[in-house]
């Protein structure tokens, strides 16, 4: 069975709020990952790598990574320049943006610690094989909600930070077309070729 990719299976791996927004606008009832597909996710720059790290097993990633290095080192190079500008023109925007959401960044974090504390209270009193386990469950489960809660409060903020950048995005997209063209299609193919040997690994035999 082909690989079929949701929003919700997007959100689920944490993409952001613009990737998110551009797929659900795209495919509003998901896609079956194919050739075509990837050269159109591409079109539309959602990131390849990101998506790499989040559905493909991590031996087939390696190998991506590897694959695809001397391209990503060559579009990193052309591309420094247009992103130290996007940086610039956006930096007050940027540092609105995290002057807002510190606070629910701060809760974020000291939720986070107390799981971790308390995990590590659980795992110290545990006593069984299956301690650790449980003690690993349970923190996940609070930075699972501790992370769902943070992107609930500065979702706000992060629309209209992206909102206000849009003009600045739009023109590193311009300025970084050509290398992006050559940098993606190197992506897609290497990309496709993991999917497909995975599929063929998750056959029967």
């Amino acid at each position: 069975m082909n690989m079929r990719i949701t929003f919700e299976k997007l959100r689920d791996k944490g993409a952001c709020l613009l990737p998110l927004t551009v797929f659900s606008k795209e495919w509003p009832e998901g896609v079956e990952v194919s050739l075509l597909s990837l050269k159109r996710a591409a079109d539309l720059r959602l990131n390849l790598d990101w998506f790499a790290q989040h559905f493909l097993s991590s031996s087939e990633f390696v190998k991506f990574t590897g694959a695809t290095s001397e391209a990503r080192e060559k579009y990193n190079d052309e591309t420094t320049p247009a992103w130290e500008r996007f940086h610039a023109d956006s930096k007050s925007r940027r540092e609105r943006y995290f002057e807002i959401t510190a606070p629910a960044r701060m809760r974020r974090s000291e939720e986070l610690v107390k799981a971790w504390k308390r995990s590590r209270e659980e795992y110290d009193a545990g006593g069984t094989r299956s301690g650790p386990l449980l003690a690993c469950e349970g923190y996940r489960a609070a930075e699972a909600k501790a992370k769902k809660r943070f992107k609930e409060e500065t979702a706000a903020a992060l629309a209209q930070f992206q909102e206000e950048t849009a003009p600045f995005r739009m023109r590193f997209f311009d300025d970084t077309a050509s290398s992006w063209k050559r940098y993606s299609g190197v992506c897609c193919l290497f990309l496709w070729e993991a999917i497909q040997e995975e599929e063929k690994g998750a056959r029967p035999q």
